[in-house]
């Protein structure tokens, strides 16, 4: 298909091996690689790709079903039909020996948005290689702390997509980094059906996001299954009730020690922040250190940063800051700000250098002018033995 150094190939697939495989080849060409949503329907799909211009469309026939009778603006490989062909093209192909830079545009995944259409955020390749030394670092620091030996077999369970960054990046792209066997779950989350793989595979570490996690542990069968297997838990997206916390500990106990809640965005590639085994259990309201090479700023409504304790927009720097919105400057200059510093939009404060968030700006409740953090409320109602789960807008 010609596909050649910043040329775009857009993914619509459900997580498996042939979207890996796809973003690889992509990569490896000084090409693009686009992860739409597999959850768009077709009027958000062709917004993407018109967003997009891919000069190819590789996806499977569920969501490729969507676009019917729709003119689609790139050729089309349809996975179960095609891919077979494509992977057999040309078996004795060397890698492109084409020259890529650290800061050329590797992917490009879309931020969900809740206001407008989304924004397709540009990840380079030091912002991906940067998350990989980070998760590394943490791999081996929550080892250290615990004087543990690595697992003999390590194995990562991934249930997160793959257009998204916990899926794409903290899991496929770190599981070929480390070598580590990587086993994914299709279709929509089953618990038992994770339960079932987490003793069948041996799996020693996962990331679940919040719902989840929730959806889990409080699976009225969660304990018919050896989960024991188990020594690394963590999650993010949103800050995490302490009652949530607990109740992983109690669910995997051979995790208890390591269990992590970290924050970060597609724009921060992932992960900026980090709260783990016995801080988290200090400070369960707290999303954690900055990480090694990312710095933390507070700041207020004219940018200037405030004292530590004092709320404001979060701000961060760091060599995971993403290039910038595709084909959108003014959003790009008004998201990253000099110095390279990513404007967040969410509002939290430092305590003891601990990053504590409340809320995103546009989620902020304001009664008599004073400000009110809807996580704050939920936290206080889930808290309560009776209450299962809380949304407060």
């Amino acid at each position: 298909y010609g596909i050649g150094k910043g040329d775009r190939v857009a993914i619509l697939s459900a997580n498996n091996p042939d979207w890996i495989v796809t973003f690889w080849a992509t990569v490896s060409l000084g090409a693009i690689a686009v992860g739409l949503n597999g959850w768009w329907v077709a009027d958000e799909i062709l917004y993407g790709l018109e967003d997009s211009k891919p000069k190819l469309l590789v996806g499977d026939e569920k969501r490729l079903a969507r676009l019917a009778g729709s003119p689609v603006p790139a050729p089309v490989i349809q996975i179960e039909r095609n891919f077979e062909h494509l992977w057999n093209y040309d078996p004795n192909a060397s890698l492109c020996t084409e020259p890529i830079a650290e800061d050329d545009p590797a992917c490009i995944l879309y931020t969900s948005g809740t206001t407008g259409r989304p924004k397709g955020v540009v990840n380079s390749h030091r912002n991906i290689v940067a998350l990989i030394g980070i998760q590394i670092f943490h791999g081996l620091r929550s080892l250290q702390s615990r004087n543990m030996a690595p697992p003999e077999a390590p194995a990562s369970l991934v249930t997160s997509p793959l257009f998204h960054v916990s899926g794409l990046y903290a899991g496929a792209v770190i599981a070929r980094a480390t070598g580590i066997k990587s086993v994914w779950m299709k279709g929509r989350f089953d618990p038992i059906r994770a339960m079932q793989i987490i003793q069948d595979e041996g799996v020693t570490n996962w990331g679940p996001m919040n719902t989840v996690a929730y959806r889990f542990v409080n699976h009225p069968r969660v304990g018919d299954y050896d989960l024991s297997s188990l020594t690394s838990v963590g999650s993010g997206g949103a800050p995490m009730a302490k009652e949530l916390q607990d109740r992983l500990r109690r669910v995997f106990p051979g995790a208890g020690d390591s269990t992590a809640l970290g924050y970060g965005l597609t724009e921060c590639t992932a992960l900026a922040t980090l709260n783990f085994g016995e801080e988290l259990k200090e400070k369960p309201h707290s999303s954690g250190r900055p990480l090694p090479t990312v710095q933390i700023e507070i700041r207020d409504p004219a940018g200037a940063p405030v004292d530590e304790g004092t709320d404001g927009e979060i701000h961060i720097r760091g060599p995971n800051v993403m290039l910038e919105y595709w084909h959108r400057p003014s959003d790009t200059q008004s998201t990253i700000l000099p110095g390279r510093w990513l404007r967040t939009g969410d509002i939290g404060r430092l305590e003891g250098g601990h990053l504590v968030i409340n809320s995103r700006a546009r989620e902020l409740i304001l009664r008599g002018s004073e400000n009110i953090y809807p996580a704050e409320i939920e936290n206080r109602l889930l808290a309560h033995p009776d209450v299962a789960e809380a949304a407060v807008v």
